[in-house]
């Protein structure tokens, strides 16, 4: 029998991809959307983390990528807490993101 070959999610410890269609987050802005579920990940880029965020928008699974920290805090709130799904917009306000009521 032979040695076990590994996978990145192997070594990553990356979460199974989300189903959806891959969108720009800026395809969802003003419009409603239901966050489903997330996974987070330290950034390469810069300090912190970002998001790969499930989210059902018009009737379909899209799946989008953020860095936005107040996006994050808002996303990864309501996971801990239980409170997924969860309805909500995200607007662009000048240069950052932020949630609204949808």
């Amino acid at each position: 029998m032979g040695k076990k070959v590994y996978t990145l999610r192997d070594v990553l410890g990356e979460a199974q991809p989300f189903e959806g269609e891959q969108v720009p987050i800026a395809d969802i802005l003003n419009e409603p959307i239901t966050i489903l579920d997330l996974h987070t990940y330290p950034s390469v880029f810069r300090e912190g983390e970002y998001a790969v965020v499930q989210a059902e928008h018009k009737g379909r699974k899209v799946v989008f990528r953020t860095g936005a920290v107040v996006l994050l805090k808002v996303f990864k709130k309501a996971k801990e807490k239980g409170c997924l799904p969860l309805r909500l917009k995200i607007v662009k306000r000048k240069r950052y993101y932020e949630v609204e009521e949808a």
